[in-house]
Order: structure tokens, then sequence, then C-alpha cells
């Protein structure tokens, strides 16, 4: 098996591209790419998808108008940032805030917001990062908006130079700065990329990079010189490579085929190589992480567990309090739903047991879950004459239900067996015609079950 690798040259962003088969020729021979830098693209491209011109941001015009919007904060102070060395003559009160851009040590660039009566505030930002607010601009805001109703709001695009600490250089960004008046902080985003061409097959693909953190560090996380274990924390790294996005943060799939990503934190430099390790981005292995937890939570309580803390109505509107039964009593506590039809076999079932089994010995209550209060009720009344208790959760079918946030149920009936300790001694899911499997955990537990006429 032979895997190829790449570089790619650019001036910015990073991203991913695709390499070749794992399994068969490669699909393009190594290969260097130079990407331009697009400071502006990303308005260009909405601006052309509102006017009817498509194609106004280049080839991914369509998804970079599908991009999220992420805005990043800008907290201000009134505390002069000791690198600014001059400042234009103000006529109102100041604050600054800082916008970081690159990896280097003196990455902050400086805001200077200048409120003034009326709501004509101004921005001065230095976008060279050479501490003097004098040399980028007026102070003029790209676009002001003025209702009557409601405070001005004001817009800044500008591109400023990221500043990146391997060997000193600096790459142009562009970031949109949102002000609204009397607010005590502002807010920026990412509003450029980095385009260029990749050749495959003998056919050319557009590629996009797009730094979706705003910061304008376009590492991958992958060192440039070899290793597989990804250290870029903040992911928001997307490349747009035909007609696809992905995450550069991680390996990734084009065609079948694995690739991973490796860039200097200016974007400078782009590795790609193909590689059979799967290795998801950190992101997304604490997304991963997030929804196993989550999943565990929902797992369905297991013997030797106690049943948490639920509220649960019972039919005569009393609240349902499982302690006031355990300690005394075992507790049979089934789940189900008045549409559903394995439920109303396990109820049956259920109902023959608690008309037979000592009710000073065991308490058997169905607690109605994920369903309408009409189900309930007209199924409480056919059935009034029941040997065991009802129960209702009020949450009906919403995702809360304590069925899936309590219990961990994904389906119903599920039967617990709680014995007088309060922990759970049988966990049942489902119900069949001649199921014994309650019967079995009462039996476990010390419970006689007279034998049924006909049985």
């Amino acid at each position: 098996m032979k895997l190829s690798t790449f570089i790619v040259t650019c001036t910015g962003t990073a991203v991913v591209l695709l390499a070749s088969s794992l399994h068969a020729k490669s699909p393009f021979d190594p290969q260097t790419v130079e990407l331009e830098p697009k400071p502006t693209l990303i308005i260009e491209a909405l601006n052309g998808l509102r006017s009817g011109n498509p194609d106004a941001g280049g080839p991914h015009s369509m998804l970079l108008g599908t991009l999220m919007y992420r805005p990043m904060p800008i907290q201000f102070t009134n505390d002069r940032p000791e690198s600014i060395t001059a400042e234009p003559n103000y006529q109102g009160t100041v604050s600054y805030g800082t916008i970081p851009l690159g990896d280097a040590a003196n990455a902050a660039h400086v805001l200077a917001l200048e409120k003034r009566e009326g709501g004509n505030s101004r921005i001065f930002f230095d976008k060279n990062n050479n501490g003097d607010l004098t040399d980028d601009g007026d102070g003029t805001w790209t676009h002001i908006k003025k209702p009557e109703d409601a405070p001005h709001s004001f817009t800044l695009d500008a591109i400023a130079q990221a500043s990146y600490s391997e060997a000193e250089r600096t790459s142009p960004v562009g970031v949109r700065v949102y002000y609204r008046d009397g607010d005590e902080r502002a807010s920026y985003h990412r509003i450029g990329a980095r385009v260029g061409t990749v050749t495959i097959d003998g056919s050319e693909l557009p590629v996009t990079l797009v730094d979706q953190t705003s910061r304008g560090n376009y590492a991958t996380g992958f060192d440039l010189d070899g290793g597989y274990e990804p250290t870029r924390e903040e992911g928001g790294l997307q490349i747009f490579f035909g007609n696809s996005s992905y995450d550069a943060c991680g390996t990734f799939l084009y065609n079948d085929v694995n690739y991973l990503a490796r860039t200097s934190a200016d974007g400078m430099t782009l590795v790609i190589e193909p590689t059979p390790r799967m290795i998801p981005s950190i992101a997304q292995q604490r997304a991963a992480e997030e929804k196993a937890a989550e999943e565990s939570k929902r797992r369905i309580l297991q013997p030797g567990q106690e049943i948490p803390a639920f509220s649960a109505v019972m039919h005569n509107g009393d609240p349902l309090d499982l302690s006031a039964y355990t300690g005394d009593k075992i507790v049979v506590l089934d789940l189900w739903a008045s549409w559903c039809g394995p439920c109303k076999v396990g109820l049956k079932h259920i109902d023959e047991l608690a008309s037979i089994v000592d009710p000073e010995e065991v308490v058997f209550i169905a607690l109605n879950v994920q369903d309408s209060s009409r189900g309930y009720e007209a199924f409480v009344n056919a059935n009034e004459n029941v040997s065991y208790m009802f129960a209702r959760d009020p949450i009906g079918r919403d995702d809360d239900s304590v069925a899936r946030n309590v219990f961990g149920v994904r389906g119903i009936p599920a039967t617990f067996v709680i014995d007088r300790d309060g922990t759970i001694s049988a966990t049942i899911e489902g119900a069949t015609k001649d199921d014994k499997r309650i019967d079995q955990a009462l039996k476990e537990l010390g419970v006689s079950i007279p034998e049924r006429s006909g049985a």
C-alpha cells in the first residue's frame, strides 16, 4: 500500500484537500498549491446570493452562504493598552478592546471606540498592528443604521494583518465588527477565506479554506513534521473541496479515501496525506463523549440501582411517592402507554399477578408515559376494575418524559421490580403472552405466587 503526500503552500486560512486512494493508484501526485487570500470573500458571496448573483463569491458561493454565523465578543475597557503609541484627536469618550488575529505574542489588534453625543460613534482599528491608531483610517464605519425607535447600529468591514510567530510573518484577514449604540461590548466575525485549485485525475477542483473561529489561526493541530495526535482544541477549521465541506482538524473522507491535513499557523503551508488512520478532531471527540455521557444517563436503569426522584401523579390526583411503599413492600412499576399494543399485553399479565399476590407484600403501579391525557383517561375508564393502581407522567409525549430522562427507557413496556430497600432487583423490557419474567423476579424476592386457575 503506497501512501502519497503533497505540500500546499498558501497565504492564509487552512483547509483540507484530498489525496490518494489507499488501495489503488493515487488520484493525484504530490503537488504544491498556491492559495490566494480573499479577505472579503464571504461577504461577496452573501451579497451575491442576495442580489441574484450566486457566483459572486466564487465556485463555493452557495456553501459559503450556508456558513453558521459565529460572532466573537469584544469587551471594552477604559484602560488604554500599553501597545498604543499614537491616537487621533478624540471628540468623545473612548474605550478599548482587542481582536486576536494570529498566534504571535502580539496578535491582539486594538480597537478604540469613541462614543459621541447623538450616537455618532467612531471606531479606530489598528489593522496593521503597529500601535498607531492614526494611520488606519478616520474612524468611519462601513455601515450605519439609525432606526427611529431603536438604538443605532454600526458595522465595520476591515482587512487586518494577522501576526504569526513562525518567521514573524503576517497575512491579511477580513473581519466584520458590529456595535450597537449603548452596549458595553461589540462582536466580530470572519468575512474572508483562502482559495485555490487542486488537480485530480487531470481535472481542477476548487478549494476554499475558512477559519470559523475568526481568530486567524489556521493550524489544523497536526504538526507539519509528523504525528497523528490532534492538538487543536477549538476546532472550527473548515475546508470546501469540490462540492463538499470538511472539518480540517481531523481526518476526513473524500471519494472513499481518508486524508489528513497538516498546516502552519499562518496557513501558508498545508500538507495533505492519505492515511488509513481514522482520527476524529478534538471537537468531534468531545461531541462523541458528550453524546455517550448523555446516552449513559438515558441507559435503562439496571438491577442494583435506585430509582431517582421523579414527578408523577396517581389517578386520584395525589403525587406518586414510591418511598411510601418501599421499606415494607415490593413495588412492581410498569411503564406503558395507551397506544402501545405490547403494553396492553403486559398490563393484562400484571393485573393477573396483582389479583393473586398478597397486597401486603407487593404493590403494582402502572405508570403511563409518552401518552396523551385523553388516551390515558380512556384506558383507565375502560379498565376501572383492575387490581393495580394507575399513575401518569404529566409531561406526556414531551422529550422530557420520565421514561427517557429518569428511567432511561427507549421502548415500552418496561417494568421495574423494586425491592423493600428501594433498589431495583429486576429490569424487564418488553412483554409477550405467557411472559413469566416478573413472576420469576418476585419469586427471587421470596414472594409466593399461587397457581392460577386453569394454569
